[in-house]
C-alpha cells in the first residue's frame, strides 16, 4: 500500500472517529449547548522500551476524567480521538496512560481544533498485578490427599496476566501450582488436596501472579486450615499432696501434661464428687505442656479414693475423657466400736472351752484390722476378730487352766486403713470360772476310776517304802475292792 493510499485510509478512519464520538455527544446535548470537539492524537507508542503490542489499550484523561479511548489494531501505532468542551476544557492538559501506566510525555493541551496531532507516547509498566478476594470454598479441611478445597483469587493488570501459582509446598503439594483463569472473569482458582502428612493448623498459601512484563506480586496468600482430627493425650495425672481432709481448707494441685498437633481449646477436670465443678477450669503452666488446678474438698465429702476425670479438647472439638486424677479423701475419725458379746457369756480355765467373741465396727472408711486383748486369759494380746458378714467382727476363744476365776474386759482395738483407731472405749466381758477338780485315788495312775491289782500292788510297794501311810493304802484297797464298777 503507498502512502497516498494509507494517508487517505487515515484521514476515513478519523472521520469517522469523529462522528462516533459527535454522534454520542449530541445525543444528550441541549439546543443551546456548545457542541463538543474532538481532538485527535495519532503517533508511535512503545511500552516498556519495545513497539506496543496488539490489542494494548491507549487512555486519554482530562482532569482524571476519561475522555478517549483506543485499542491497538496495528503494532506500535495509535490514534485517539479526545472529547473536549471548548469553553471548559480549553489549555487543559491531557494525560495518556499505556496499558494502564503513565505515559512519558511533554504537557499535552486541549485545544478546540478538529486537526490530529502527532504525539509519540512511551510508557513503562513496571506495576504487579492487583490480587484480590483470596478465599477457599473449603475454609478447613482434612490433611487425608482426597477432601478438596476450590482456591480463588482476582487478578487483575492493566497489560494482561502472565501467570498465577499458588504455593502448596506447606501442605505437600507443589510450590509453583498453576491457578487457571475462569472463563469471562478474572478469577483464577485450583482444586487442591492436602498430604497425609501435613501438620494441623492455620496454613497461608501464598499466591505469585505476574503479567506479561514479568511484574509479580507475592503478597496475597489464602489461609487453609487443615483439621486435626485426633484427640489430645492426656498424661501423667497427678495430685500433690495425693491425700487431704475433706474440711474446705486443705488443697492438694491437681495436674496433667497434655499435648496435641493442634492448639488446645481446654482442659477441665471433673471436681463433683468432691463438692467442686463438673467442669473446673485447668489451667497452663508457662510455655509447657501441663495444666493444673488446685482444689479444696467440701466438708461433706465421704472418705475414700476419688477418680477426677480430665476432659481435654482441642480446637477441632476432638476431645479425650478417659484419664482421671487419683486423690484420696482421708478420714480423720476412729472406727465405732459397738455390741460387745461372748457367746457363751461364762467358760471355765480348763484350756478347752470356748466362747465367741463379737462386735460391730462401722466407719466412713474401710476397716484395717480389728483385735482383742486376751493375754489376761493366756491368749494373744493383738488377737485378730475377723469379718464375719457386715460390720460384725468376732473369733473363738478359750481361757488357759492358769487363768485364775473371775469377769475379765477384754479390751477391743479397731484401725481404719488412715491409722485412725479406737483401743480404750469398748471391751468385750467374759468370765472364767475355775475347772472341777476329780478325787482320784492315788494308786489310780490311768485316771479311770477303777484300781486294777497292778495298781494295788506298786500301791502296796510305796506303802513298804513309806512314800505313802496305812490310811491312803487303805483307801485304795477299798476302791480296788469296787472291781470294774469304779469309785468315781
Amino acid at each position: 500500500m503507498n502512502n497516498n493510499m494509507k494517508m487517505g485510509l487515515f484521514k476515513v478512519i478519523t472521520l469517522f472517529s469523529i462522528l462516533i464520538a459527535l454522534s454520542g455527544m449530541a445525543a444528550i446535548a441541549s439546543a443551546d449547548e456548545e457542541m463538543p470537539i474532538v481532538n485527535i492524537f495519532r503517533g508511535n507508542v512503545t511500552l516498556n522500551g519495545a513497539d506496543a503490542p496488539l490489542e494494548t489499550v491507549v487512555n486519554a484523561y482530562i482532569d482524571e476524567e476519561l475522555r478517549g479511548s483506543h485499542t491497538i489494531e496495528s503494532g506500535g501505532k495509535y490514534y485517539i480521538a479526545v472529547v473536549g468542551n471548548g469553553s471548559v476544557d480549553g489549555d487543559k492538559v491531557i494525560t495518556f496512560t499505556v496499558c494502564g501506566a503513565a505515559a512519558d510525555q511533554s504537557d499535552i493541551e486541549w485545544h478546540a481544533s478538529y486537526q490530529s496531532r502527532l504525539l509519540d507516547l512511551t510508557a513503562v509498566d513496571d506495576e504487579a498485578p492487583a490480587v484480590t478476594n483470596a478465599t477457599a470454598t473449603l475454609s478447613s479441611i482434612v490433611a487425608d490427599g482426597v477432601e478438596t478445597t476450590k482456591l480463588n483469587v482476582t487478578v487483575i493488570d492493566g497489560c494482561g496476566v502472565g501467570t498465577v501459582t499458588v504455593d502448596l509446598s506447606d501442605i505437600g503439594g507443589s510450590a509453583v501450582q498453576t491457578m487457571t483463569r475462569i472463563e469471562g472473569t478474572d478469577v483464577y482458582s485450583a482444586t487442591v488436596t492436602a498430604d497425609a502428612n501435613t501438620a494441623p493448623g492455620a496454613y497461608c498459601l501464598y499466591v505469585n501472579a505476574s503479567d506479561v512484563f514479568g511484574n509479580c506480586n507475592t503478597s496475597v496468600c489464602i489461609d487453609l486450615v487443615i483439621k486435626d482430627v485426633e484427640a489430645p493425650v492426656v498424661s501423667n495425672p497427678d495430685a500433690d499432696p495425693e491425700s487431704i481432709v475433706a474440711d474446705g481448707t486443705e488443697t492438694s494441685q491437681l495436674s496433667v501434661t497434655v499435648v496435641d498437633d493442634s492448639d488446645i481449646d481446654f482442659v477441665t477436670v471433673d471436681l463433683s464428687d468432691i463438692g467442686g465443678d463438673a467442669a473446673q477450669e485447668m489451667s497452663r503452666i508457662g510455655d509447657t505442656d501441663v495444666y493444673s488446678v488446685t482444689v479444696t474438698v467440701d466438708a461433706n465429702t465421704l472418705p475414700g479414693a476419688y477418680c477426677l476425670y480430665v476432659n481435654a479438647s482441642d480446637v477441632f472439638g476432638n476431645y479425650e475423657d478417659g484419664v482421671c486424677i487419683d486423690l484420696e479423701i482421708e478420714d480423720v475419725e476412729a472406727p465405732v466400736v459397738s455390741n460387745p458379746d461372748a457367746d457363751p457369756a461364762s467358760i471355765v480355765a480348763d484350756g478347752t472351752e470356748t466362747s465367741q467373741l463379737s462386735v460391730t465396727v462401722v466407719d466412713d472408711s474401710d476397716i484395717d484390722f480389728v483385735t482383742v486383748d486376751l493375754s489376761a486369759i493366756g491368749g494373744s494380746a493383738v488377737q485378730v476378730i475377723e469379718s464375719s458378714g457386715g460390720d460384725t467382727y468376732s473369733t473363738d476363744t478359750n481361757a488357759s487352766v492358769d487363768t485364775l476365776p473371775g469377769t475379765y474386759c477384754l479390751q477391743v482395738n479397731a484401725s481404719d486403713v488412715f491409722g485412725n483407731y479406737d483401743d480404750t472405749s469398748v471391751c468385750i466381758g467374759l468370765e472364767v470360772t475355775e475347772a472341777p477338780t476329780s478325787e482320784y485315788d492315788s494308786a489310780d495312775t490311768n485316771q479311770d476310776c477303777v484300781v486294777s491289782m497292778p495298781e494295788l500292788m506298786t500301791q502296796i510297794g510305796k506303802w513298804k517304802l513309806q512314800e505313802i501311810g496305812m490310811p491312803e493304802l487303805m483307801t485304795s484297797i477299798g476302791r480296788w475292792k469296787l472291781g470294774s464298777g469304779g469309785y468315781c
